[in-house]
């Protein structure tokens, strides 16, 4: 607890360090010119920093949900609706990062816009992981039984376990807004490296970003599938030969901490003066014949005036509700495969394997042979495809025909693939509707759209479902398994079903490729009513969200319908 101050103040002091630097050291005095053709190499030793940046965040976000599943779910049973709220909370640093990406755009440090960004957030991701490593956990909520796995026939040994939960959820949102920080510079650095790539290449950086991404998401579900599978986190070894939470937040601070060390050396950036360099020899200039800093107001103005296109807000509206309806889901899928398939950490983890390499394969040879494939396509065949596939395993568990933890392929296909998906198509657009001096901005806000869409949708979701008879958050459901109560989750699942389906009626909202993209830029009007439009509707969303979220962290109104109790 002592050491996460001192590491935040380390991190503090290199960013200051950054503030003093000489802005044009000798050695890259002539970046401008070498940097006239060359792109994001993951070969390239100067970008060992921004690959380590990717990699990392991947580790640490495909980490997130099996520690929420492991520790809050399992460790100190909480009920399925709190740990999505719970998740949602965690999670609410990301949605600012409009204002993180305007910052890195207009605020340089001594004209690196992005470096130093990366450096500040990692050191906050650090920090914000040593306080959780070094967190005590209390006992588990259920008993022990002789096989050392939890007793749930037996009165809980420690029913106080649930009510420290909240001192995680504050860590975990720590790491979350250190990565929003560190994102927003390396985001905005790839951006700027994919508008400097050649028309027939455009966008193959930022498909090596996301293989790297997905590399890190898998070392994490191997990391989790082998080290951290004890039988007190829904495990199924001998917790003494098993990571603790404590010892597996040990191992992904290291990690940080690399990441931290290569941020502050192996990140390579133009300086302010090379880029102003770069963009006069390519016929690139602002309004007043510059590219140089550009005012905080100005990025606002530019911020609104962006906000008004009719093309960028049908953009935002397809992000925002295609987020919405993709993670309305049904609380009763997590114990569907934990009780009633008996899904455990090793079998969930393969099944995330399979999702992360599938996805992986999909970037590559999209980067190979699809980066002028219509992207609506893409995003209606992964879609359709997967709620096909995740259908026959999830009705026949459900039904008890078929409840085989290896047959069953949970709840990571019919996330993890169309999310990639739209991570794709996110990444090659923004491309294209970021000019030369916005790439943060852009980035940031299609992101905070995206992540602001997350929370609501959990807010929403487990309102939802709530309204079905039984209680669906309740582990002892599915324990005694009536036929009645089958029909219920079948229910649920259904119209978790439709609701992904729908996502195909948001597709004519999205160009369909760059020309279109450009077409629309260039053609499709402006009118502040969009921009009144948008802002209104994401306001809203997040206030309501925090509204149901805070409320589900009060024990007087947790057992409420409006958070998703069962009713008080």
């Amino acid at each position: 607890s002592i050491l996460a101050p001192c590491l935040l103040c380390a991190s503090l002091l290199t960013f200051l360090h950054m503030s003093s630097m000489d802005p044009v050291p000798k050695q890259v005095e002539n970046n401008a010119e070498a940097a006239k053709n060359v792109g994001l190499r993951a070969r390239d030793a100067a970008n060992l920093g921004v690959m380590m940046h990717f990699f990392t965040e991947g580790v640490i976000v495909g980490s997130l949900p099996g520690v929420f599943t492991g520790f809050l779910l399992v460790y100190l049973s909480l009920p399925a609706n709190i740990v999505l709220t719970a998740f949602g909370l965690a999670k609410l640093p990301v949605t600012f990062s409009f204002f993180l990406g305007l910052v890195s755009d207009c605020t340089p440090i001594r004209g690196r816009h992005r470096q130093p960004y990366m450096i500040l957030g990692w050191g906050i991701t650090s920090s914000a992981l040593l306080f959780l490593a070094a967190m005590s956990p209390p006992a588990p909520y259920f008993c022990l039984g002789a096989d050392g796995a939890y007793d749930m026939m037996i009165p809980p040994c420690n029913p106080e376990a649930r009510t420290g939960y909240w001192r995680f959820v504050l860590g975990i949102a720590l790491i979350a807004l250190g990565l929003a920080v560190s994102t927003a510079g390396a985001s905005g650095l790839v951006i700027e490296y994919a508008k400097r790539e050649k028309d027939e290449v455009r966008g193959s950086g930022q498909m090596t970003i996301r293989i790297v991404f997905m590399l890190g998401t898998l070392c994490s579900s191997f990391l989790q599938g082998f080290g951290f599978n004890g039988k007190l986190y829904n495990g199924t070894f001998d917790q003494a030969y098993q990571l603790s939470i404590q010892s597996y937040f040990v191992v992904i601070l290291l990690l940080a901490v690399l990441t931290f060390c290569l941020c502050c050396f192996r990140v390579h950036e133009l300086l302010a003066s090379e880029e102003f360099e770069l963009d006069l020899e390519s016929d690139v200039k602002s309004s007043d014949g510059l590219v140089s800093n550009i005012s905080l107001q100005e990025h606002f103005r530019n911020s609104w005036k962006l906000l008004s296109s009719k093309n960028f807000f049908c953009v935002a509206m397809f992000f925002f509700w295609q987020v919405c309806l993709a993670q309305v889901k049904s609380p009763a899928l997590t114990f569907v495969g934990q009780t009633w398939a008996g899904v455990r950490t090793l079998q969930s983890q393969v099944a995330n394997v399979l999702g992360i390499v599938m996805s992986a394969l999909a970037f590559w040879a999209a980067k190979k042979y699809f980066l002028h494939t219509d992207w609506r396509k893409i995003l209606a065949v992964t879609l359709v495809a997967t709620v096909v596939l995740d259908a026959i395993p999830q009705l026949l568990t459900i039904f008890n025909v078929v409840r085989n933890q290896y047959f069953y392929l949970g709840e990571h296909l019919p996330e993890v693939i169309p999310r990639a998906a739209a991570s794709l198509v996110q990444d090659l657009l923004v491309v294209e509707l970021a000019d030369e001096t916005n790439a943060g901005l852009v980035c940031g806000i299609i992101l905070s759209v995206s992540y602001m869409a997350d929370p609501f949708a959990k807010a929403v979701s487990v309102q939802v479902f709530s309204l079905f008879g039984s209680n669906l958050s309740n582990v002892m459901n599915f324990v005694e398994d009536s036929t009645a109560f089958r029909g219920e989750v079948a229910l649920s699942y259904l119209l978790d079903m439709a609701l992904n389906l729908s996502i195909l009626l948001l597709l004519p909202l999205i160009p369909r490729q760059r020309a279109d993209t450009q077409r629309r830029k260039s053609e499709w009007s402006r009118h502040m009513g969009y921009a009144i439009a948008t802002v209104l509707l994401l306001t809203l969303a997040l206030l309501y969200a925090l509204l149901v979220d805070f409320a589900a962290l009060v024990p007087d109104l947790a057992c409420s319908k409006f958070v998703g109790g069962p009713g008080c």
